[in-house]
């Protein structure tokens, strides 16, 4: 059987930045979400940038840091490789469940 893909969205919040939102995707393993995927247009301060992590066929993550893009072998590794806007903010309130 396979697993049934959700999506929920993630709210931002940093000190004096603006407020961001990104989509996160991921597989209802039952008992847990296993994230898949995660992106956005981020607003900063400096600027604006487009962040992504997307798992790919082989199984391998593909990240993106507005013009920086790698590969990765596990999501937490790709992530690492965003934003400290996106990774360590100073609140987040994820949005409920989409099916």
């Amino acid at each position: 059987m396979a697993n049934k893909k959700v999506h929920w969205f993630r709210k931002l919040f940093n000190g004096y930045e603006p407020d961001n939102e990104v989509r996160v995707d991921a597989e209802d393993k039952g008992d847990r979400y296993e994230i898949t995927g995660i992106k956005g247009t981020m607003r900063a301060n400096d600027g604006n940038s487009e962040i992504s992590v997307e798992k790919q066929a082989d199984g391998s993550y593909t990240w993106r840091n507005d013009n920086k893009i790698g590969t990765a072998d596990s999501f937490d590794e790709a992530y690492r490789n965003l934003p400290a806007l996106i990774t360590d903010p100073d609140e987040y309130y994820d949005g409920d469940v989409i099916e």
